[in-house]
């Protein structure tokens, strides 16, 4: 009872338009912070603000507005959780720049030069999400056809999306299954195949990279 009370009152001292905000960083606290198994990651975005939709941010071309436009009419939604550019892998280990849009109702992947839609799924069937532990930006989102979206966000430097991109999908979600694993070596399946990825940094890169090996592939970050 205590602690709700004192929940509630340093909730009451955030403003009104910071609150929902508030609620998903202690929420992504729990999920992928020092909240949860394990003790999280190292860095999931708790000091800065949260937008979500970080492609509004930027000039994007028409193409992508229109796209956009239909997306909230088919689905009959206002809102973009979040967008993201990303580097994508497909089932055959080639990577590919993609933009990722999340709508109330669904998750879609966009061509990043046409931006036209290539896959769109219902937030019902996604079932989990994992990623790494330190400040990689790679994430796993997990379906319940076994044919998982594996990819990196291409968030700036410094700044992780990981922690606000799960406590979003997590809200979204509501009370249905979502499970959440923080861990370097993550479990998945692409086009219904097991794979193993294991997340390590490389100081003498520049840039994220996938590298194939025999159970699926090494991520390597700077």
């Amino acid at each position: 009872m205590f602690m709700r009370w004192r929940g509630y009152m340093i909730i009451k001292k955030v403003p009104p338009e910071d609150r929902d905000m508030l609620r998903r960083k202690l929420l992504a606290w729990e999920l992928v912070g020092a909240g949860s198994e394990n003790g999280g990651r190292q860095n999931w975005g708790m000091n800065r603000r949260w937008y979500g939709d970080y492609l509004s941010q930027e000039n994007m071309d028409p193409e992508y507005n229109t796209t956009v436009q239909d997306i909230r009419t088919k689905d009959g939604v206002n809102n973009i959780i979040f967008s993201s550019k990303m580097l994508k892998i497909n089932k055959f280990k080639k990577t590919s720049d993609r933009l990722l849009l999340i709508s109330e109702k669904k998750i879609y992947k966009l061509d990043d030069k046409k931006s036209k839609v290539m896959r769109g799924e219902n937030l019902s069937d996604v079932v989990g999400l994992s990623c790494g532990t330190k400040d990689d930006q790679l994430v796993v989102i997990h379906m319940k056809d076994k044919n998982d979206l594996v990819a990196c966000l291409t968030a700036p430097q410094g700044q992780d999306w990981v922690g606000e991109l799960t406590a979003l999908l997590a809200m979204a979600k509501n009370k249905e299954p979502f499970k959440v694993k923080v861990t370097d070596e993550i479990h998945c399946y692409m086009g219904s195949k097991s794979q193993t990825i294991f997340i390590q940094q490389d100081p003498t890169s520049n840039m994220p990279m996938f590298k194939k090996s025999k159970t699926g592939f090494m991520f390597t970050y700077p």
